[in-house]
């Protein structure tokens, strides 16, 4: 499985795929903290499970 970061503005845009739970989270309140240090209070943010796609 894979774990997709998406943050929302307006709609929910993909910031990055990780193979880890747990490293997806930690993007997340990364970008979390910027945008509160930086004054963008209204982002959000959520990790989804997504499948890898086949080739």
């Amino acid at each position: 499985m894979m774990f997709r970061v998406e943050y929302k503005r307006i709609f929910w845009r993909k910031l990055e795929d990780f193979e880890d739970e747990e490293e997806a989270y930690e993007c997340m309140e990364d970008q979390y903290y910027f945008d509160q240090k930086n004054g963008e209070p209204f982002v959000r943010y959520r990790v989804r499970e997504i499948r890898r796609k086949r080739r």
